[in-house]
């Protein structure tokens, strides 16, 4: 009713153009969803620190994740993940698991491996970059509050956890850049 009513429609309106509540939420998954662009030509340049690289990654991760659309998708999934299953694990194939594989690459051409251990656990589990900003959008979500000092603590709590988890690797990747990963 809600999504008709936005749309200046009737819900048999609506349903000329969906045959079922399923396809409604597909088409919202998919709009809603959209996963961030990662625009590598505004990424710091090879040679600055990994402090800069880990503020242009949580800056990119908020602007994309914190936007009134991404908030209101997640409420959507949380609502009615349960119910449409299967179109879940569709958003979960076509957005969540490219867009880690695609972190994933983009960290590992930043980083260098050292010969006597494995790589870095960032480039082992990308999700863990995208961790905190999703806590901080479920607390916002739950607690029903943005304060903007509190969002602010957490994204520089967000950029310190990522510098340190970034600097063992990132000397040695400065000497050598990687090339930047193709796909998304």
């Amino acid at each position: 009713d809600d999504i008709a009513s936005r749309c200046g429609l009737s819900k048999g309106g609506l349903y000329a153009h969906f045959q079922s509540k399923e396809q409604v939420f597909k088409a919202l998954l998919a709009r809603l969803l959209a996963p961030p662009q990662w625009d590598e030509s505004k990424a710091p340049p090879a040679g600055t620190d990994a402090r800069a690289f880990a503020q242009w990654l949580v800056d990119g991760l908020y602007a994309a994740l914190g936007q009134p659309a991404s908030m209101a998708a997640m409420h959507l999934l949380v609502a009615e993940s349960a119910r449409v299953q299967e179109l879940v694990n569709v958003w979960e194939d076509a957005v969540v698991l490219p867009q880690m594989a695609f972190l994933g690459r983009l960290l590992e051409s930043r980083l260098v491996r050292s010969s006597d251990g494995p790589p870095s656990i960032l480039v082992r589990h990308p999700w863990l970059v995208v961790a905190p900003v999703v806590h901080t959008l479920l607390s916002q979500m739950i607690f029903g509050r943005t304060d903007a000092e509190q969002l602010e603590i957490r994204r520089q709590g967000h950029v310190e956890l990522l510098t340190l988890l970034l600097e063992p690797h990132w000397a040695a990747a400065e000497a050598s850049p990687a090339p930047v990963p193709e796909g998304r």
